[in-house]
């Protein structure tokens, strides 16, 4: 397979100012790890550029593929759909998500702030034993599952605001996906719901609807 054009983006180098070292935010003093969503949209945007600038023929492409695994979690709006579909292609993505996200951050694999819910499931089933009998895998941080009671409920203003529980963060949620699920989504303008691809990857696939 010969490569005709080709574009990267490097986090730190390129994107410096959402304060991330290899791409991610840390709170040591939570455990906390996380990456800014718009950071991500950002990086698509810079992309494309690039490749535009290389004189990519986007008008000739027929599909695009993508390769990735990443155990995190994004927070889809109530109007995030709409705002995919509304999309226009004189204006960034960035700019043109800012409402589209219910939550700024998601969570990196890296993330050991869910101690407590791990422990949590292990409880109410009696042991980490009986919870993997149960569901095919004991608690991980690195699972998302632990990640929703904390962050779910909590408005993120700062890394792991847990004394500003704020309710109008879980109702504004519509959709909670996997860190993979977005990009589809970003190239196409419509929501794909639920990848086939995802539930393939460690542990389960966590995806919310909230009506």
């Amino acid at each position: 397979m010969k490569v005709l054009y080709e574009a990267k983006v490097d986090f730190d180098a390129d994107l410096s100012k959402y304060g991330i070292k290899k791409g991610v935010n840390i709170n040591e003093a939570e455990r906390e790890v996380y990456a800014p969503v718009a950071m991500w949209l950002e990086a698509v945007d810079i992309v494309l550029q690039r490749l535009k600038e290389k004189g990519t023929p986007f008008q000739s492409i027929k599909g695009i593929s993508g390769a990735g695994q990443q155990h995190g979690s994004v927070y889809w709006s109530i109007t995030g759909e709409k705002s995919l579909g509304s999309l226009k292609p004189e204006g960034t993505l960035v700019d043109q998500l800012k409402e589209a996200f219910a939550h700024p951050f998601s969570p990196n694999w890296q993330d050991g702030s869910t101690q407590k819910e791990c422990d949590k499931f292990d409880a109410e089933l009696g042991s980490p034993e009986k919870l993997a009998q149960v569901t095919g895998s004991k608690a991980h941080h690195v699972s998302n599952t632990s990640k929703l009671p904390t962050y779910f409920p909590y408005k993120r203003g700062s890394p792991r605001a847990s004394d500003s529980r704020d309710p109008k963060s879980c109702e504004c949620t519509k959709t909670i996906q996997r860190s993979i699920g977005p990009p589809p989504e970003l190239l196409s303008s419509l929501h794909s719901w639920l990848q086939y691809s995802s539930a393939a990857l460690h542990h389960s696939t966590s995806v919310m609807f909230v009506e």
